[in-house]
């Protein structure tokens, strides 16, 4: 025997499926970012290598997105999951003194005397949020490489 279909079932099933997901009963899983940026993900490590600014108060700008698709929210969290972000920035001359800016967070270390690095930690980011990293030279001198490295936990 056939299965009755009509009308009312069609239309009934086409209004359904324009719900939004936020309007759903249960639980959503979070759909990828659409980005340029180079993406972070929780568990995995960005690491990124760049020419500290020459010119003093000289600041090299770096762009990331927190990527948190395939994690299960709540559909009542209204798609707004966040994560805890871990900057670290090192270099290799003591005696270069660079600053660290996330998200307008800075840090003020003072080299020689203090290692050569800074750290932010736990700047909470939003699903498909963006995380803005300042390498900003203080008293640096020469060309001296300054390695950024990001991590995410939910």
């Amino acid at each position: 025997m056939r299965p009755f279909t009509t009308a009312a079932t069609v239309a009934a099933l086409s209004v359904l499926s324009v719900i939004p997901a936020s309007a759903q009963d249960g639980p959503v899983r979070l759909q990828p970012c659409e980005t340029s940026n180079t993406v972070l993900v929780p568990g995995t490590p960005v690491e990124q290598s760049v020419a500290g600014p020459t010119v003093f108060d000289g600041e090299t700008t770096l762009t990331f997105t927190l990527d948190l698709s395939g994690q299960t929210v709540a559909a009542d969290e209204d798609m707004k999951s966040t994560a805890k972000v871990n900057t670290l920035m090192s270099w290799t001359v003591l005696a270069n003194d660079y600053d660290l800016g996330v998200n307008g967070t800075e840090t003020e270390g003072f080299q020689p005397i203090d290692p050569a690095e800074e750290f932010v930690p736990n700047t909470t980011v939003a699903h498909c949020g963006t995380i803005t990293v300042s390498v900003i030279n203080f008293t640096a001198t020469g060309l001296d490489p300054v390695d950024v490295s990001l991590s995410a936990r939910l």
